[in-house]
C-alpha cells in the first residue's frame, strides 16, 4: 500500500494549480523585466 493512501493524503493533482500559480507569476514577471531591459538596450 503506497504511503499516500496509508496516510489519506489527496493526490498531488488537487494541489497542482495552487502550487504553480505563484511560480508562473514569477516567471512572467522575470520575463517581462528581461524583455523591457532588452528593449531599452536596443533603443539606446
Amino acid at each position: 500500500m503506497p504511503l499516500a493512501k496509508a496516510l489519506s493524503i489527496p493526490a498531488h493533482i488537487h494541489f497542482l494549480e495552487e502550487s504553480l500559480e505563484p511560480s508562473i507569476g514569477l516567471c512572467m514577471h522575470v520575463s517581462y523585466r528581461r524583455a523591457a531591459k532588452e528593449i531599452e538596450r536596443i533603443q539606446d
